[in-house]
């Protein structure tokens, strides 16, 4: 199941290396990727606008909203 892509708003990568995340705060004070990654606050994150397109492709299938099945 999809989630709508507005429950990931922020864009982030781990600091040059990564590709870019689909990212949501969680209640406990930290940040988690669609493609369930933690971003662990203790390493350094390369914050990109919210309009930054997501590159990794876990994050796109997982936020990607489907309107019906593939025949």
């Amino acid at each position: 199941m999809a989630l709508p892509p507005i429950e990931f708003p922020l864009r982030a990568r781990h600091a040059g290396t990564d590709p870019v995340h689909a990212v949501r705060s969680i209640l406990t004070g930290g940040h988690n990727t669609a493609c369930l990654i933690w971003l662990d606050p203790a390493h350094s994150h390369q914050w990109l606008p919210g309009d930054s397109a997501i590159t990794c492709s876990n994050c796109i299938k997982k936020t990607t909203v489907t309107t019906g099945r593939t025949p």
